[in-house]
């Protein structure tokens, strides 16, 4: 229990540590003008191919965004290498201000403003892909400008900008923020002229005297709608007010005490490698582009120590307890699991020519060819004829027997075969050679019967295998043998 409140507790101080209210910082493309819109002179020259930003702050649940600002330890800026677009007609410096009843004029609703969340005096600004209410701007809702355009401007559907303001124009009906406050800057760069290449202060801001939520769940607020046919350049900081009643400070470079450096404040944003999840244990607020190699942990298997991940892995196999596949991890049983983790001792393992997995991988089956219920690999080959020169008494497959023949042939030294009974060498066994030195009765082959035959007969009573005692080849030596024998006793045998 101790350990889970531990573990708890690091979760929580983690996303403590790294909770913040910025979110991001959304430059969207909102409309690339065509040659149509380049014929109206009532807004003045709105030269083709000119491209309208919208910047929108993108904030955490419960944050408002108070100010946007310069100070002398940070410029803010907002830069083009041409002129800012300026309608001449109906434009305004601040999106508060322009006129919802002039938005269906000639190029009005592409005049360059800086706002907090206003598009008009009755819109609130938001993405495009965030407007569900429809379009008053563009197409059939333009009046064609000074040149009475058939079909009316700002109908272009360039795919840079996405979605054309015919079906998405980015401006929803609500409650407008109390007027844009502008303290210490100087506006004229988007007064109703096309003038001026940059808008900057190091002292001053611009804001509305009860800070702003964005319009939908997302909170994102509109800061400023830019014109040009240049390259936008912008170096913004801001303040932010916590659901707690703290302030958060947000700066394009170079934070100092409790500012953060958030890189999407510069545009065109300057790469920073570096984890961008923000539940990770090491992200990084600065960067802006993914490395990869974030860190998130999981409730109940890892948590953050600091920007290192911990596993909570008993076992240390970097494995996470809560993850762990039981089962058999051998890849020679018949119930391989390839995604167990842990083995628990359940492996059935087959056994060499003896057992072989079934076909389910769930149990052995025996390798008997003979079908006798013993394994091929336990089985032993052996003579069960105990008077067999091969005899095996523990045999469980039978052979063919090797039988020693009386006065014939005897059994080699070892027990594989036979050996000729051939004391002459002329390939016939003594007991079938006519020819044969010996005669019945002598023993010892020294041409006489006598004691000595005598004393190797005797010996032999009972003999039952292999008997050269057995005179009337009844395989065993009895006094039937003794008897023949007495009847031999004294003669010589002839030469042969």
């Amino acid at each position: 229990m101790k350990y889970f409140i531990l573990i708890l507790g690091l979760l929580l101080s983690s996303s403590l540590i790294f909770a913040q209210g910025l979110e991001d910082v959304i430059v969207e493309t909102y409309y690339v003008s065509d040659s149509n819109d380049a014929t109206d002179s009532d807004g003045g020259m709105l030269v083709e191919g000119s491209v309208t930003y919208r910047i929108f702050i993108d904030m955490g649940e419960g944050y408002e965004l108070q100010a946007v600002y310069g100070n002398e330890n940070h410029l803010l800026r907002i830069k083009t290498s041409t002129y800012f677009f300026n309608n001449e007609d109906r434009g305004e410096e601040t999106g508060d201000l322009v006129n919802d009843i002039r938005l269906d004029e000639n190029t009005v609703a592409l005049d360059s403003w800086l706002t907090l969340s206003a598009a008009s005096d009755a819109h609130i600004g938001v993405l495009k892909e965030a407007d569900f209410d429809g379009t008053i701007i563009g197409g059939d809702n333009n009046d064609g400008g000074s040149a009475g355009i058939t079909g009316g401007l700002l109908s272009n559907e360039n795919p840079l900008a996405g979605m054309p303001l015919t079906n998405s124009d980015g401006i929803i009906l609500g409650v407008i923020p109390s007027g844009v406050i502008s303290v210490g800057l100087n506006l004229a760069a988007f007064a109703d002229v096309n003038a001026g290449t940059v808008f900057e202060s190091n002292g001053g801001a611009w804001s509305v005297l009860e800070g702003v939520q964005g319009p939908t769940a997302a909170n994102q607020v509109l800061i400023a709608q830019i014109t040009t046919n240049g390259d936008l350049e912008f170096e913004l900081n801001i303040q932010l007010g916590a659901p707690d009643g703290g302030t958060e400070k947000y700066v394009a470079s170079n934070p100092i005490a409790d500012e953060t450096s958030f890189a999407k404040l510069s545009y065109p944003t300057a790469a920073v490698s570096g984890c961008t999840l923000p539940e990770a244990c090491n992200y990084n607020p600065v960067a802006n582009q993914d490395d990869g190699m974030c860190l998130v942990p999981t409730p109940g298997c890892s948590f953050c120590v600091g920007d290192v991940l911990e596993i909570i892995d008993t076992d240390g196999d970097m494995v996470c307890d809560l993850f762990e596949v039981f089962g058999c991890s051998s890849d020679t049983a018949c119930n391989f699991d390839l995604t167990v983790t842990e083995d628990d001792g359940t492996c059935i393992q087959p056994t060499a020519d003896c057992t072989t997995c079934n076909q389910a991988g769930t149990g052995l089956v025996l390798v008997d060819f003979d079908g006798d219920g013993i394994c091929n690999a336990d089985e032993i080959l052996g003579c069960l004829n105990s008077d067999a020169c091969n005899y095996v008494p523990n045999a469980t497959d039978e052979v063919f027997c090797i039988i020693p023949v009386p006065n014939c042939a005897e059994c080699n030294a070892l027990g594989t075969g036979l050996t000729l009974i051939d004391n002459d060498g002329d390939g016939i066994c003594d007991a079938e050679d006519p020819d044969s030195s010996n005669c019945l009765g002598d023993f010892d082959n020294n041409g006489f019967i006598g004691v000595s035959d005598l004393l190797l007969l005797l010996p032999s009573f009972g003999c039952t295998v292999n008997c050269a005692a057995d005179l009337d080849n009844d395989n065993q030596v009895a006094t039937s043998d003794l008897l023949i024998f007495l009847t031999l006793y004294g003669d010589i045998c002839e030469a042969q």
